[in-house]
C-alpha cells in the first residue's frame, strides 16, 4: 500500500501511477484538484487495481492524521510513503513576505515531517509482511537539487529543500536499526507545471545547452526511480539521496562498460564518457531497463582540448557526482624506435593528461565537500617493462605515481584514491593497438578485473579500533563493509555499514546474506565488536552478566565465523582476524571475565586456525593493551557490587583513567590488521602497540615471578603475604 502526497499533478501524479502499475494499492492525496486526482484513481481502478483520492492539507495535523486513518480505514496498513507535496512562491529575499516564507516551509518542510512522522507510527503498529518487502516501511522525500544548489530568487523554497535533506538523513538514523529505510529524490529541471517557466520556451533552449543527454526531463524518470527505491531492488539504499554520482571514461566497452555495469547493479545513477556515441547509448539504455536507474552519455574524445574541457567542467560543477573512473586509455603496438611524434603525442594526451586534468577537477571538488572517490586505471606493465611497450609503460608508470602521491596529498581530506593495475585482460584495445593477442599466455576476463578487490567486514566499525581498521583496509584497496547495531548512518563513514547485533543468529545470517548479494564473495572477517566490565571483582558480576559477555566477546565471533567459512571453503581462500587482547594471555585481576572472554578467543584462533589452513583459509589474533579509545566508556558496571571492593574499584578507575589517556591510538591496531591480512603467511598471534610488546616478551622470557610482580605494580595493588 502506497500514500502519495500531493499526487494530483506533477511528480505526484506520476509516481502514483507508476507504483500502482508494479501492483501497488495507491492512496492519492490531493489539497485542491480534487478531479484529476479523482480521474487518476478511477482509470486505475479501471485497469484493476485498487486507489482511493483523500483531500487533506500536509501542513495541518489533523489534516495529515485524517489522511491516514483513511488509508487504513480502506487498506487495513502502509507499505511505502511518498511525501512530493511542494509548492513555490518566489520572490527576491528583499520582497518576500513573512506569509510567503511560511507557506512554503509549511507544506515543503513541516508537512514532510508530518506524513513520515505518521508513516513511521503506523510501520511500528503494523505486522512486518516479509512476502510484501523486506523493509518494514519505506519512506521517499521529493526533494530538489536546490537543497545543495543556491537558488537567488527562491530563497524559501532552496531553504525548505535543505531541511529535507537533513530531515530525512535525521530519521534514516533514527528508524534504520527498525529496518525502516528513509531515502529521498532530488530532480533537477523536471518537465512539470511547477517547472514551466523555465523548461519552456527560451528558457528552455538555454537550459538544454546545460544538459548533455540532450533533453528535459520528464516525470516518469523521477516516477521510475521512486519506484526503484520503493522495491526490494533498493534494499541496502538507505539514507541516501538519489543523484547521478558516478562519471566513468572509456566507458562504451571494456572496462569502463563492466564497471558501469557493477555501479548499477548497486543502484548508482552514471554519466558515461566515450568516443562511440552509438555504443555508449546502446549501454545506457540497456543500464536503465536493467536497473531502473538514470544514464546520462556525454560523447567526448579526451585528446581534444575541447572535449576534455567539457567533461572538466562536469566534474566541477557536478555536485552530484562522488566517483570518478578514470578508464579512458590507449596502447600502442611497436619498438620505441617504430614510434612516430603524432603517435606519442596521443597516447600521452589519453593516458596521462585527459587522467590528470579529470583527476584535477574531480579533487578540488571532492576536497571542498570532505569526501569522494577517484579510481585511476593503471596497467602492471608500469610495475615490470615489457618489449616493444616502452612508452605505454611509461604512462601507466606515470598513473601509479600520481595515484600514490594523491593519496598522500588527499586521504586525510576524505577522498579515496585507488590506482588498478591489470595484467593481460581481455578489451579492445589491443585490437585497436593492432596487438595479437591470440598467442597470448593466459589473459583475465575483464569481469575478473573489476571484481578483483577483496570484500572485507569489520564488525563493531563505527568507532575506535574497528573503524581504523575498516578505514585502513579502505585506503588499503579493500572493499570494506562495516557493521553496527544501529545499521546504515548515512555520510558518517567512507564505508557502507550493514545492521549487525553479534548475539543474534537471524542477525548475522542476515548481515552475511546482504554482503554475499552485494559482493558475491568475502574475502576477509574482522572480529571486533565487544565490550567489557567496568574494573571489578569477579565476584561481583552475576553467572548472567559472564554469559552476556561471553555471548558478544567470544559466541559472537564464533556465530560469524560459522556463517562466512562456507563460503570461503569455497572460494578456497579467505582470512578471519580476531581482536583479542593481551588480557586473554597476561592474567590481570578485576577485568577476570573480559579476560576470560579474550582467553577464549586465543584458544579458539589457534585451534581453528590448524583446522583451515589446509583450505586456503588463515586465522589470527591481534592482541592489544590499552588503546585511545570509547572502549572503556562502554563498559558495563558489575551488578552484583560488594563493599568490600568499593575502595580498589576507586583506585582502579583512577588507574585505568590515566593508562587510558596515555595509550595509543586505534590506528595502531589498524595498521597491524591490514599487515595480517596481507601477508603471504601470516602468524595465528600478533601484538599490537609497545606496552602489548613489552608484557608480552616479560611473558615469554622473564621468570614467573617478575610478571606477577609487573602487573601488581602496574595496578598499585597492595601485596599481601
Amino acid at each position: 500500500v502506497a500514500l502519495v502526497t500531493g499526487a494530483s499533478s506533477g511528480l505526484g501524479y506520476a509516481c502514483a501511477e507508476a507504483l500502482a502499475k508494479e501492483g501497488a494499492c495507491v492512496v492519492i492525496n490531493y489539497h485542491s484538484q480534487a478531479e484529476p486526482a479523482g480521474e487518476l484513481a478511477e482509470k486505475i481502478r479501471a485497469d484493476g487495481g485498487r486507489a482511493i483520492a483523500v483531500k487533506g492539507d500536509v501542513s495541518k495535523e489533523a489534516d495529515v492524521e485524517n489522511l491516514f486513518d483513511q488509508t487504513i480505514k480502506e487498506f487495513g496498513r502502509l507499505d511505502i510513503l511518498v511525501a512530493n507535496s511542494g509548492l513555490q512562491k518566489d520572490a527576491p529575499s528583499i520582497e518576500m513576505t513573512l506569509e510567503d516564507w511560511n507557506t512554503v516551509l509549511d507544506v515543503n518542510l513541516t508537512g514532510q515531517f508530518l506524513c513520515a512522522r505518521a508513516a513511521l507510527r503506523q510501520f511500528k503498529r503494523q505486522e512486518h509482511r516479509k512476502d510484501i518487502s523486506k523493509a518494514v516501511g519505506k519512506i521517499i522525500h521529493m526533494s530538489s537539487v536546490h537543497q545543495l544548489i543556491p537558488w537567488a530568487g527562491h530563497v524559501n523554497y532552496a531553504a525548505s529543500k535543505g531541511g529535507v535533506d537533513l530531515l530525512m538523513k535525521t530519521l534514516a538514523q533514527e528508524v534504520g536499526e527498525e529496518r525502516i529505510r528513509v531515502n529521498a529524490v532530488a530532480p533537477g529541471a523536471i518537465a512539470t507545471a511547477i517547472n514551466e517557466e523555465s523548461t519552456q520556451g527560451e528558457a528552455g533552449k538555454a537550459l538544454l545547452k546545460l544538459i548533455p543527454y540532450g533533453r528535459i526531463g520528464a516525470a516518469e524518470d523521477v516516477a521510475n526511480a521512486v519506484v526503484w527505491l520503493a522495491s526490494d531492488l533498493s534494499d541496502y539504499v538507505h539514507g541516501t539521496t538519489l543523484f547521478i554520482d558516478v562519471l566513468i571514461t572509456g566507458a562504451s566497452t571494456g572496462i569502463g562498460a563492466v564497471y558501469a555495469e557493477r555501479f548499477a547493479r548497486r543502484g548508482h545513477d552514471l554519466v558515461l564518457v566515450a568516443r562511440d556515441k552509438l555504443k555508449l547509448e546502446a549501454l545506457a539504455e540497456r543500464l536503465r531497463q536493467e536497473n531502473h536507474i538514470s544514464v546520462d552519455v556525454l560523447p567526448a574524445d579526451l585528446t581534444l582540448s575541447s572535449d576534455l574541457a567539457t567533461v572538466e567542467a562536469r566534474l566541477r560543477e557536478d555536485t552530484r557526482i562522488g566517483t570518478l573512473i578514470n578508464n579512458a586509455g590507449i596502447a600502442q603496438s611497436g619498438t620505441f624506435t617504430e614510434q612516430t611524434p603524432d603517435s606519442i603525442e596521443r597516447l600521452i594526451a589519453l593516458n596521462v593528461t585527459a587522467l590528470t586534468r579529470l583527476a584535477s577537477a574531480a579533487a578540488s571538488r571532492f576536497a571542498e565537500a570532505g569526501e569522494g572517490s577517484i579510481v585511476n586505471i593503471g596497467s602492471v606493465v608500469g610495475l615490470a617493462p615489457e618489449f616493444a611497450m616502452t612508452v605505454y609503460g611509461a604512462t601507466k608508470a606515470f598513473v601509479l605515481f600520481l595515484s600514490q602521491g594523491m593519496n598522500v596529498e588527499l586521504s586525510p581530506k576524505g577522498i579515496y584514491i585507488q590506482a588498478v593495475l591489470p595484467a593481460g585482460t581481455y578489451t579492445e584495445i589491443w585490437d585497436r593497438a593492432g596487438i595479437d593477442t591470440s598467442n597470448a599466455s593466459k589473459m583475465m576476463e575483464v569481469g575478473e578485473l573489476v571484481d578483483a578487490a577483496l570484500a572485507a567486514l569489520v564488525t563493531g566499525a563505527s568507532s575506535g579500533i574497528g573503524e581504523a581498521s575498516a578505514n585502513k583496509l579502505l585506503a588499503a584497496g579493500y572493499r570494506v563493509y562495516g557493521t553496527s547495531r544501529r545499521g546504515p548512518q548515512p555520510g558518517q563513514y567512507a564505508f557502507p555499514l550493514l545492521a549487525l547485533d553479534v548475539t543474534d543468529d537471524t542477525s548475522v545470517k542476515s548481515a552475511i546474506e546482504e554482503l554475499i548479494r552485494l559482493e558475491g564473495r568475502i574475502d576477509l572477517l574482522v572480529n571486533n565488536a565487544g565490550f567489557g566490565v567496568a574494573p571489578a571483582a569477579a565476584e561481583e558480576s552475576s553467572v548472567e552478566q559472564a554469559k552476556q559477555i561471553f555471548d558478544t566477546n567470544f559466541l559472537g565471533i564464533v556465530r560469524l565465523t560459522r556463517a562466512v567459512l562456507p563460503h570461503m571453503r569455497r572460494q578456497g581462500s579467505g582470512r578471519i582476524i580476531n581482536i583479542g587482547s593481551i588480557l586473554g594471555i597476561v592474567p590481570l585481576p578485576y577485568v577476570a571475565l573480559y579476560a576470560a572472554s579474550k582467553h577464549a578467543v586465543e584458544g579458539y584462533t589457534g585451534a581453528l586456525d590448524h583446522e583451515l589452513r589446509t583450505l586456503g583459509i588463515r586465522v589470527s589474533v591481534i592482541e592489544p593493551a590499552y588503546i585511545k579509545t570509547q572502549f572503556e566508556a562502554h563498559n558495563i558496571e558489575p551488578d552484583a557490587k560488594l563493599e568490600e571492593y568499593d575502595r580498589i574499584r576507586a583506585k582502579l578507575t583512577k588507574v585505568v583513567s590515566k593508562a587510558m589517556a596515555e595509550a595509543e591510538s586505534p590506528e595502531v591496531v589498524a595498521e597491524v590488521v591490514v599487515k595480517a591480512a596481507q601477508t603471504l603467511r601470516p602468524k595465528v598471534r600478533y601484538t599490537a602497540g609497545t606496552l602489548a610488546a613489552k608484557l608480552n616478551f616479560i611473558l615469554r622470557f622473564a621468570p614467573a615471578k617478575l610478571l606477577d610482580k609487573v602487573v601488581r605494580n602496574s595496578l598499585q595493588l597492595d601485596a599481601r603475604n
